[in-house]
């Protein structure tokens, strides 16, 4: 194998749960969060929305996101999952308890919180940005939805 391998993969380099990188096997997203036969939770009310970092892009996608009434966020990330100028508005978002899942752009591999500064993928993790692992942005949210279903029903 590899240094870095996903393991049970679903996809060519999509939808792997598990990572192993020298000797240790990490998580990529969480537990499922569905109970055997229980009924399916309802997405209907629930909103996620995807935003994209670009070069020179500021947060006004992500404050125009929370503004719509986002109850969470996916971001697509550069690289190995650094936003840059979205950095202030996702951390505007997880202040408010928003949660924000970081993606990445690329078609492969997993998202990895190694730099620092405003916008790096440590310091967004450090706020409670979670990392989606190797699901697409799409993958992602919708995880992130069911997610928000199911929380939401356990609330009622």
């Amino acid at each position: 194998m590899s240094p870095a391998s996903t393991l049970a993969g679903a996809g060519p380099g999509r939808a792997s749960c598990l990572l192993l990188s020298s000797g240790a096997v990490t998580a990529l997203r969480p537990a499922c969060l569905s109970r055997e036969g229980a009924a399916p939770a309802p997405l209907e009310g629930l909103r996620v929305d995807i935003v994209t970092a670009y070069q020179g892009a500021d947060s006004t996608l992500v404050d125009a996101a929370l503004s719509a009434g986002a109850d969470g966020l996916v971001i697509a990330a550069f690289g190995s999952g650094n936003a840059g100028g979205l950095a202030p508005g996702i951390h505007r978002a997880r202040q408010s308890g928003i949660p924000v899942v970081m993606c990445t752009r690329v078609p492969s591999g997993p998202v990895s919180p190694v730099y620092g500064g405003p916008g790096g993928g440590a310091t967004l993790a450090s706020l409670g940005v979670r990392s989606g692992g190797t699901l697409s942005p799409a993958q992602a949210r919708t995880e992130l939805l069911c997610q928000l279903a199911v929380s939401r029903q356990a609330d009622r």
